[in-house]
């Protein structure tokens, strides 16, 4: 029963779904089989072509029209003399980057993990590929199209959203469990849901996917929860995390690496690399004066789109680090390695009930004032003892309006006793890695 409802979903619910929003995952997927063993040489080539096709396409953008880039290349080397693309430019103008193309597409908004989210509209084409890429990556972990996904995600706010977000898993065969609220009474029952159901596999943020393996280990009830494996994404795993996760559901962890604007950029081998997925973005690393470093050097992580010719994104600067290596891994896989990634840790905030949210509880509120048309440049929430000040960078009309809008979302769907105190700044301070953090502890700073 459990095969034929996984062939059911795979062959007459999600391909038929995502031949008609003509995100086609077929053809792709087929190449990438193929590509993942190809050497450095035949991936550049790859790269090349698809850099020159967006090159050409940018040329209809005002943004990239002003900037005069060519519209071919002959090596990757050449890329380096393009100016970077920022998360402010990309907010503030991103219909300049718009290539006027027409046909179906997809919006994007990224998590915001900058505490400011950004919105980029995507191809129907690109979004295939990156789909591809992702399932290409999932059947390292031995998953495949059509088996049952645990999610530990965020819930949409905005009932419409919400609703959106039901059917989206109903197609793709995932049952959400939500990351924003919980207390331990919660966490029990999503373990009873999980023991019940039994999921092929879990996915979700690093962080909830270790609380509910705490959660497991420390049960008085006895559980045989076992998923084939467990993806986790949107923040750093660490090696105490990956152990908690593993020995509670007696099966490996495979991280994933990305960002909302471009998708799924690197996917954990059986061997523990994370191979990037060079068929679909470039990768440099740079340092702190925009020099691209070379081969296992930790810099500054830049990605260009080699897909999205809708709303191209050339240099784009995630304000994440890492480094690259071309080291040979055991399995098989000829892909580049992206290695040493720091940021995107988020915290939780507990509540006087003891109820748990999860950052992007707070980020979703964000995404709701944007909506709404009030920008603000990053927000951070700094947590102690009964009390929660809360920083806003904007300017100060969406400073006001983001303030009342903001304490009576908290006041309504986290705390009645909790005090919110707001602060108007200049902008969000940095880590020291380069990163900021949208949750923190008074004792952090």
């Amino acid at each position: 029963m459990k095969l034929l409802k996984k062939i059911f979903f795979k062959y007459f619910v999600y391909y038929p779904i995502v031949l008609l929003r003509g995100e086609w995952i077929w053809s792709p997927l087929r190449l990438f089989e193929k590509s993942q063993n190809f050497n450095r040489e035949e991936i550049s080539n790859i790269q090349i072509s698809k850099l020159n096709h967006i090159l050409k396409k940018s040329q209809n953008s005002i943004y990239y029209a002003q900037l005069n880039l060519p519209k071919k290349v002959e090596s990757l080397d050449e890329i380096k003399k393009f100016p970077f693309l920022s998360k402010e430019t990309l907010r503030n103008k991103s219909q300049m980057l718009e290539t006027g193309k027409s046909g179906r597409h997809t919006t994007k908004t990224s998590g915001g993990s900058t505490g400011a989210p950004v919105t980029v509209k995507k191809s129907a084409t690109a979004m295939g590929y990156e789909l591809a890429a992702a399932w290409r990556g999932y059947s390292w972990a031995g998953i495949d199209i059509g088996d049952l996904q645990a999610r530990f995600w965020g819930v949409p706010l905005n009932p419409s959203m919400a609703k959106k977000a039901k059917l989206i898993d109903l197609v793709t065969r995932r049952i959400r469990f939500s990351a924003f609220k919980f207390s331990k009474p919660e966490l029990d029952l999503y373990l009873e849901k999980l023991n019940s159901v039994q999921p092929d596999y879990f996915y979700g943020y690093t962080s909830m996917l270790n609380e509910i393996s705490i959660n497991y280990l420390q049960s008085e009830r006895k559980f045989d929860i076992r998923p084939k494996a467990i993806i986790s994404t949107s923040e750093v795993l660490t090696e105490s995390m990956r152990d908690n996760i593993e020995k509670a559901f007696n099966c490996k962890v495979f991280n994933e690496y990305g960002c909302g604007e471009v998708g799924t950029i690197a996917h954990e081998c059986s061997h523990g690399k994370l191979h990037i997925n060079a068929e679909n973005v470039l990768i440099e690393i740079i340092d702190e004066e925009g020099i691209p470093l070379p081969e296992n050097s930790i810099g500054e992580i830049v990605v260009t789109d080699l897909n999205n010719d809708f709303m191209p994104l050339i240099r784009y600067q995630i304000k994440d680090f890492g480094s690259i290596s071309y080291e040979p891994c055991n399995c098989g896989v000829k892909l580049p390695i992206l290695k040493d990634i720091k940021g995107r840790a988020y915290d939780f905030i507990e509540n006087e009930n003891h109820e748990k949210f999860h950052g992007e509880y707070f980020l979703y509120i964000v995404e709701e004032l944007k909506s709404k048309g009030v920008i603000i440049e990053g927000i951070q929430f700094i947590k102690s003892k009964g009390k929660i000040n809360i920083l806003i960078a904007s300017e100060q009309s969406a400073y006001d309006k983001s303030t009342t809008y903001i304490r009576d979302k908290l006041r309504h769907g986290f705390s009645k006793k909790i005090e919110f105190y707001f602060s108007k700044v200049e902008n969000i301070p940095r880590e020291a890695s380069g990163k900021i953090r949208v949750i923190k502890s008074e004792d952090q700073l």
